[in-house]
């Protein structure tokens, strides 16, 4: 199957693309103009392109564009219909539901089912009002954008780095001229614009343990970095605290196996009504398989968001399996699920996933991750009169991104049924 997201180029490997600036565009390869494009700029930016463009490959599962993506008004050009007898979509998967927002648009109430599940699929799209992601692809593309540009940044600079990217263990100035902001932005699509020229910033380098090898964290934002790359393995992690919430991004790819997997989660700290996300990505690239889990919820409710699981062959699939619960929309606790067409999104079987084959997956149900997610959402999340304190939510930020934070799943199967964790 060819698909139009395989070849947005460096965008995210952790799902659908993450170096991209959100606006469609394809980055420039990672090379240093002034050798003449024969060599990459730094060995961390080179890493992190490796790993995004795996993980952008997985999006290949579909290869529709959604008539929503040009026609922002469709959101709310019907009301909700009689809900089908459940698992089928029956004409839900194209009336735009109550209940079902358009996560582009603030305060939108209304999309269909066929169009929500476009915009997730779709590495490109970004909110209408402040540009900020809106799927799995864009919030691992945001995660580690800094990343990539720290290698661009130390290259200008000057500073040297060994075989890997790294530096020496230490302390580094970066300031902030207007050529090295323009590189960081052609090269990692990071907006520099509102970075007064010649700002400085000192980042910290220091060592590892047995499964990260570098720690970089900075004076001028809450943001950690840990990054393994060696002959076998590219592994990045970070996390983030900010006014409303912590995050943490978790990305593994084996240079042997061709396996990649990645996990993004975010929670809103206490009181703070940001939204609650999750969302793990499978990309087998020899044998051809892809998978992702996302889940929205808010910060008081996980029964009041929507998840889904998507299946397929980004290589050769003529179809994808979907697994998809929306609570508010469908108003009951059942699953629908369906065999989409990868080339048009429409159902090619309702009210089951697809059969396996040389060109489909059968996929999982997004039932299997309930039990699991409830869980950590109960410990980790909910509001309630004994919700979790702070402390307990920083185990997914900042303050414990540690050494031994490692992706969980190494199998489709697993990715549904281990637990969410710190």
């Amino acid at each position: 199957m060819k698909s139009k997201y395989i070849n947005s180029s460096i965008l995210f490997l952790a799902t659908v693309s993450v170096l991209s600036t959100g606006c469609g565009a394809d980055l420039p390869s990672l090379t240093d103009a002034s050798s003449g494009g024969d060599t990459t700029t730094n060995g961390l930016s080179a890493a992190v392109s490796t790993i995004t463009t795996q993980l952008s490959a997985v999006a290949g599962m579909s290869d529709y564009t959604t008539f929503a993506k040009n026609n922002a008004n469709a959101r709310i050009s019907a009301n909700a219909t009689t809900m089908m007898a459940a698992p089928n979509f029956g004409s839900d998967w194209t009336t735009s539901l109550t209940g079902l927002g358009d996560p582009r648009v603030s305060g939108s109430t209304s999309i269909s089912p066929k169009d929500f599940m476009g915009l997730q699929l779709d590495d490109s799209v970004r909110a209408t009002d402040d540009g900020h992601a809106i799927n799995a692809f864009g919030r691992m593309n945001d995660a580690f954008r800094i990343l990539c540009a720290v290698g661009v940044g130390a290259n200008a600079m000057g500073y040297t780095v060994d075989e890997f990217g790294y530096l020496a263990d230490g302390s580094y100035t970066i300031t902030f001229s207007a050529a090295i902001k323009s590189e960081m932005s052609s090269t990692c699509g990071l907006d520099a614009t509102n970075i007064p020229d010649d700002t400085t910033m000192t980042m910290t380098v220091a060592a590892g343990g047995s499964n990260y090898d570098k720690v970089f964290t900075f004076n001028t934002f809450n943001q950690k970095y840990m990054v393994k790359n060696d002959a076998s393995v590219l592994r990045v992690a970070s996390s983030e605290t900010s006014d409303y919430h912590y995050s943490r991004s978790l990305a593994e790819y084996n240079k042997s196996s061709g396996l990649t997997r990645a996990e993004y989660v975010t929670v809103p700290k206490l009181g703070q009504s940001a939204g609650t996300e999750v969302f793990r990505f499978y990309y087998d690239a020899t044998n051809d398989v892809g998978m992702i889990l996302g889940l929205f919820a808010n910060n008081t409710s996980m029964t009041q968001g929507q998840r889904f699981i998507v299946s397929g062959k980004p290589s050769v699939g003529d179809a994808f399996s979907l697994s998809m619960r929306i609570d508010l929309a469908f108003g009951d606790t059942n699953s629908r699920e369906a065999c989409v067409t990868a080339s048009n999104g429409n159902i090619a079987t309702d009210g089951a996933r697809c059969t396996a084959s040389s060109t489909r997956l059968a996929g999982e149900d997004v039932a299997a991750v309930d039990s699991n997610v409830s869980t950590w959402y109960t410990t980790y999340v909910n509001d309630g009169a004994s919700g979790p304190a702070n402390t307990v939510r920083d185990d997914w930020g900042h303050a414990a991104l540690s050494d031994s934070k490692l992706i969980g799943f190494n199998s489709m199967s697993t990715l549904v049924s281990t637990p969410i964790a710190p």
